[in-house]
């Protein structure tokens, strides 16, 4: 009788400290996630000033650093630059980013299984962090014929507000 008094008492406790652990520690990680990845150092100098805008590229893998997306960055590409952002429900401490193409410098390009085509680009002068996504998406902008690792022209170039 006091063994089902005391599982009764466990079951009645459970909803309430497991999931706050289970939440508190996936918080936790994704937060570490955007400040060992990169994200953050990126986040003071790209951070986007306007919603997306421009053709989309949505559920994308990709790498930020060490860190990797799977299928959770939504890109969208603009003849200024492009828009990277995390889904909504890993969002928390990642702020979409807007980084123009003249500060993006290509390091290498990686085909996987044949058929998977990545870039990764450098960010940032001097270099923040890379970033590596599927090729397609660049691909659609004005920056894969543009690309060059010299010194960006700053006429092609629309960098944020109060950048130099």
């Amino acid at each position: 009788m006091f063994m089902l008094a005391v599982d009764n008492q466990i079951d009645a406790n459970f909803p309430l400290w497991i999931p706050v652990v289970f939440w508190g520690f996936g918080i936790f990680l994704i937060l570490q996630i955007f400040f060992i990845g990169g994200w953050a150092r990126m986040a003071k100098v790209y951070r986007a000033q306007e919603e997306p805008w421009g053709r989309p590229f949505l559920w994308r893998s990709g790498k930020v650093g060490w860190a990797s997306y799977s299928n959770c960055l939504n890109f969208h590409v603009t003849q200024e630059g492009l828009f990277v952002g995390v889904i909504l429900i890993f969002q928390l401490g990642s702020p979409t980013l807007f980084i123009p193409w003249c500060d993006m410098q290509v390091i290498r390009e990686d085909i996987w299984l044949f058929f998977h085509h990545t870039v990764t680009v450098g960010i940032g002068d001097p270099r923040i962090t890379t970033i590596t996504m599927p090729r397609d998406v660049l691909e659609q902008s004005p920056f894969l014929q543009q690309v060059r690792v010299e010194a960006p022209n700053d006429d092609y170039c629309a960098r944020p507000e109060g950048r130099a």
